[in-house]
């Protein structure tokens, strides 16, 4: 993947709540696909790489991800 390809908005998603998701396409059969959860704090121009998972945890990390923005989100308010 080329760096133009990756800063494409198709790579990357928004999952609300300030949660975004960049994703890897499998490059070959059998391989799962990536997403890499991020936050991009804009108080402190800081983006925050929370957690690495597949399609099947998706949810799963969703749900795992939020407080932990939250929590982000709090701390820089109070800086």
């Amino acid at each position: 993947m080329t760096i133009q390809q990756a800063t494409q908005p198709k790579c990357y998603h928004n999952e609300k709540q300030g949660l975004y998701a960049a994703d890897q396409s499998p490059s070959r059969r059998g391989v799962a696909e990536i997403r890499l959860y991020f936050y991009p704090d804009e108080v402190t121009r800081t983006v925050h790489l929370i957690r690495i998972g597949d399609k099947d945890s998706q949810q799963k990390d969703i749900a795992l991800c939020r407080p932990i923005v939250e929590q982000i989100r709090n701390s820089s308010r109070q800086a």
